[in-house]
């Protein structure tokens, strides 16, 4: 069987409580995470999260969309539908709304 490795920490918590859309949300899967004890399974590792440089991100991620998180992150895209089909492209809407600190959380 293979692990599951779950990301997790206090400040990814407060920053995604940030994010107005989805407050809470990471705290209650870790709710039901610990209500099912499946943080007693032997095959679930949890992992603090580290922030990437620039460099270890280029390694993963196309440059053109690393630009777009940076220009986007300073956007509110409430008020300027004008990016709508580039955060289509790259994903970024409901679930994951751009945000000042969204480039860190890559």
């Amino acid at each position: 069987m293979r692990d599951v490795i779950y990301i997790t920490s206090l400040e990814l918590h407060k920053s995604l409580d940030n994010i107005e859309r989805i407050r809470q949300r990471s705290y209650l899967v870790d709710g039901l995470i610990q209500a099912y004890e499946l943080d007693k399974h032997n095959h679930m590792r949890f992992i603090q999260p580290q922030l990437a440089t620039d460099n270890e991100l280029a390694l993963a991620h196309d440059r053109d969309y690393l630009e777009f998180l940076n220009f986007i992150s300073n956007i509110d895209p409430d008020h300027d539908q004008s990016y709508r089909e580039q955060m289509d492209f790259y994903k970024i809407g409901y679930e994951c709304p751009p945000f000042e600190e969204l480039p860190a959380f890559c």
